[in-house]
Order: structure tokens, then C-alpha cells, then sequence
């Protein structure tokens, strides 16, 4: 018996699809994290650029749950917990660096790779575009995504325009957070409260990898 509808999906099955991607632009994570600290701490330019790395990711991530990321998922679960027990391993060493900076205090503390003046645009787009590549969590929740709903069984129009819609959505967002972020009263508020945030933005590196770990190894 086939799986999918009578008929095609049409236009309203992009109201659950939207709603679903929603709780997944909206759920921090470490592309968050990462445009944060650069969004507040780094020229207006170095933070777009990042947004730009972290939407090319995303863009290759919706391309590949279009077209069969949930299948390879299911078929080559091994495959994934790798990815699990590297993105995991990546994200601790990320939430110790980020940890051991904010235990050193000083200015600029925030620097899970460099100094945020030193980034320059293309080093930006780069950090965005690799921290969302090596997400494990991207992984799963875009192929969640198209294999709970049925965006993916319709006409391919519709695969396309959920594609569109889910980077439409995600660079709203950034570029809202984007506005909101390089507010003055913003960058007061970062000033004065940078080593919470770094040993903040520490743990919840740790705790992302901890988990991504604990899911690749025992899964």
C-alpha cells in the first residue's frame, strides 16, 4: 500500500511544514551563539557575513533533506552517529576554550577561535558556514522535517518553495537579531556582562556536545 496521499500536497501543507521549521529557527544552538558573539562584539559587516556562511549550510541542509536525507538516515544509521561523536567531541573542545577564556576574564573574552576584531568578513563566513556544517542537530531536525510532513511527496514546485521558505524564515530572523543586536544599549549590556557570557555560551557548548555524544555512542 503506498504511503503517500491520494492526492498531491499542495500549498496548506506548508502551514505545518512553516510551523515546524519555526521551533527550529527559533531554538538556540551554536549557529546562535556564534552569530551573538560577533553580532555585539565585531563591525555590522563581520556579523552579516557570518549569517551569510550560516544560510549557505543551511541551504545546502535543506537541498539534501529535499532529496533523501531522511533515507540515507534510516539506512546508514551508523553513519549519522558518526557524525553524532565528531560534531559532539567539536562542540565540548569548543565549550572548554569558551570556558577557559571566561575563567581568565579581561576584555574579550569571548573568543571561541580568535579575537572577534580579528575576523574579517570572509573569516566570518567561513566560522558560520562551518559551524553550521558540522551541527549534527541541522542534520536531524531538516530531515525530521521533510520526512514528517508532506512537502516532500508532493510536485517538485512545492519541495522547492519549502526550501525557499525555510531560508526566507531563518534570515529573517538573524537579520531581526541582527538590528537588535548592534543597538547601543546592546553593546553596553555586552560590556558589561562579557565573562557571564562567555562562561554562559561555554556551557551550553559543552552541554550541546555532551548530548550529541551521549545520543552517537548509546544510541
Amino acid at each position: 500500500m503506498s504511503t503517500f496521499p491520494d492526492h498531491a500536497p499542495g500549498l496548506e501543507s506548508l502551514i505545518p511544514f512553516a510551523a515546524f521549521w519555526l521551533v527550529a529557527v527559533l531554538t538556540p544552538g551554536p549557529n546562535m551563539l556564534l552569530f551573538t558573539w560577533l553580532a555585539v562584539s565585531a563591525p555590522r559587516k563581520v556579523a552579516a557575513a557570518a549569517v551569510a556562511g550560516i544560510q549557505s549550510a543551511m541551504l545546502i541542509w535543506a537541498f539534501a533533506g529535499l532529496f533523501g536525507l531522511a533515507w540515507f538516515i534510516e539506512r546508514f544509521p551508523g553513519a549519522f552517529q558518526a557524525v553524532q561523536v565528531i560534531g559532539g567531541l567539536y562542540l565540548i573542545w569548543r565549550g572548554f576554550v569558551l570556558a577557559k577564556s571566561a575563567w581568565a576574564g579581561g576584555p574579550g573574552a569571548l573568543r571561541p577561535l580568535r579575537p572577534a576584531r580579528d575576523f574579517t568578513p570572509r573569516s566570518a563566513y567561513r566560522a558560520g558556514f562551518l559551524t553550521n556544517m558540522s551541527n549534527p542537530k541541522t542534520l536531524a531536525f531538516v530531515a525530521s522535517l521533510f520526512a514528517t510532513t508532506s512537502v516532500i511527496s508532493g510536485p517538485p514546485w512545492l519541495g522547492l518553495l519549502g526550501v525557499a521558505l525555510m531560508i526566507a524564515m531563518s534570515l529573517s530572523y538573524y537579520l531581526a537579531c541582527l538590528w537588535l543586536f548592534t543597538r547601543p544599549g546592546a553593546l553596553a549590556a555586552y560590556a558589561r556582562s562579557e565573562r557571564y557570557i562567555t562562561g554562559g555560551a561555554g556551557a551550553i557548548f559543552a552541554f550541546f556536545g555532551l548530548e550529541l555524544l551521549r545520543s552517537g555512542l548509546f544510541a
